[in-house]
């Protein structure tokens, strides 16, 4: 009797299992042809709850989400399919627009490697065009300074030596390319022109010269080369060289009463940036690494910083991130500077999106966008906000945009030598920025 039952025991789980997995299958086959998507995933996450997980469950489940525009878990689905079917071209064609569709372009391109070539035209995949994206930005800058202009006198005290600089304005062009290099590379590079205009306040004691329509012009050259690995962990190394042509007073005299003469010598400056980035994709979150060497203005720092950015809904309709980085002088090595930035962006109409940042913090000699933006001026940013609107323009993801930004200044007095470093002169002012672009996709 007991051998009976031991018998019996093993075919009845047996055909209990496979009585589980036909009525799984016929059901789940028949609410993916109802399109009853949320059943869908439902019954599907019950199945492999109980131990039932296969090929054709995982396609429904992922097509299911992928048909709710959760596109992030949908990849997670199938890539499952492939480790039941490896190599599927239903599965793959699926799992690269996931990625395209929540901005991860260079995971997509990095899976197109497995494409056969029915797929590859299918997609358009073109590994070996010159240029995917290209793209160009202009920003204008107006600090609110017209008083500090206008007199001096009230802002910068005789007694305080050495020199002292209030932004007036600038004007920042610049543009970009990325190519891509096989399926796992992609190199960017970008050239950035600056021309800022300065209030430049001079005092060595003897003579004051308070020149508004001091003028600096910047060049800039950016790098990097953005490496993709298995399980979306990209890697990206940097270099970013500035150079700033400017002129230096040479001497000064009296050209009358009330009247001084000044000349000016021509002067360059030589900036370096490099540092390396880690992004890891980890399903609804972003998390990124950065650290980076800057020697601007003739200081060294070391930047570290720490930042995620979560998708709530698996797609890019709402995100919200934020970062912390420390800035530290390599000299002094206690001046630990932190900067917090804060993002949120989100699906306002079907083609409109907003996007809305703040950051608090000393921003100076500092670097963001792993070295891509430069901030070196000699006063600092204290706070600013930003607010940026994009428009897609085509199926490929290339995009129009436009924004404003909001930032709050601090300029402080640069004495001539450490025993006149009595007062730092704080002077504090607001600057109102637009800027607008065009990144198109090749």
């Amino acid at each position: 009797m007991t051998l009976t039952i031991l018998l019996i025991i093993p075919w009845w789980s047996s055909a209990q299992v496979y009585n589980n997995f036909n009525t799984v299958d016929k059901e789940t086959y028949q609410l993916y042809l109802d399109k009853d998507w949320d059943l869908l995933i439902d019954k599907c996450n019950q199945a492999i709850k109980n131990g039932i997980d296969y090929y054709f469950l995982r396609m429904r489940l992922g097509i299911a989400f992928y048909e709710k525009h959760n596109y992030i878990k949908a990849s997670d689905h199938f890539k499952k399919a492939l480790e039941f079917n490896e190599g599927d071209p239903v599965a793959l064609e699926y799992l690269y627009y996931s990625h395209m569709y929540t901005g991860r372009d260079a995971s997509a391109r990095f899976i197109s490697k497995n494409f056969a070539n029915a797929l590859r035209i299918k997609t358009g995949i073109t590994i070996k065009k010159p240029v995917n994206n290209i793209k160009a930005e202009y920003l204008y800058n107006n600090c609110l300074t017209d008083n500090i202009i206008s007199e001096p006198e009230n802002y910068f005290p005789d007694e305080f030596i050495g020199n002292q600089i209030a932004t007036r304005n600038y004007h920042n062009f610049s543009f970009s390319a990325s190519h891509p290099i096989g399926h796992r590379f992609s190199l960017f590079h970008g050239y950035t022109y600056l021309h800022k205009t300065n209030l430049y306040h001079f005092n060595d004691g003897n003579y004051i010269v308070n020149d508004p329509d001091y003028t600096i012009r910047q060049h800039q050259y950016y790098i990097t080369l953005n490496t993709t690995f298995q399980d979306d962990w990209i890697i990206s190394p940097s270099i970013h060289i500035l150079t700033s042509n400017y002129h230096l007073i040479n001497s000064i005299t009296n050209a009358g009463p009330g009247s001084l003469r000044v000349i000016y010598i021509p002067a360059n400056d030589y900036s370096i940036i490099t540092g390396l980035s880690v992004l890891k994709s980890a399903g609804l979150v972003d998390i990124r690494f950065a650290s980076h060497y800057t020697f601007l203005n003739d200081k060294e720092h070391i930047q570290g910083l720490l930042g995620f950015t979560i998708f709530p809904l698996g797609n890019l309709n709402l995100y919200l991130g934020g970062d912390i980085a420390s800035n530290v002088q390599l000299i002094s090595k206690t001046d630990i500077k932190p900067i917090f930035n804060a993002l949120m962006g989100f699906s306002l109409f079907e083609k409109i999106w907003v996007e809305f940042s703040g950051t608090t913090g000393e921003i100076q000699n500092f670097t963001e966008s792993n070295g891509y933006y430069v901030y070196n001026s000699l006063d600092a940013i204290l706070q600013r906000g930003n607010m940026t609107f994009l428009i897609p323009v085509n199926k490929k993801g290339s995009i129009i945009y436009i924004g404003s930004k909001f930032s709050r200044y601090e300029s402080q007095l640069f004495p001539f030598s450490e025993t006149t470093a009595t007062h730092k002169n704080i002077i504090n002012y607001n600057s109102y920025s637009i800027y607008g672009g065009i990144s198109w996709k090749l």
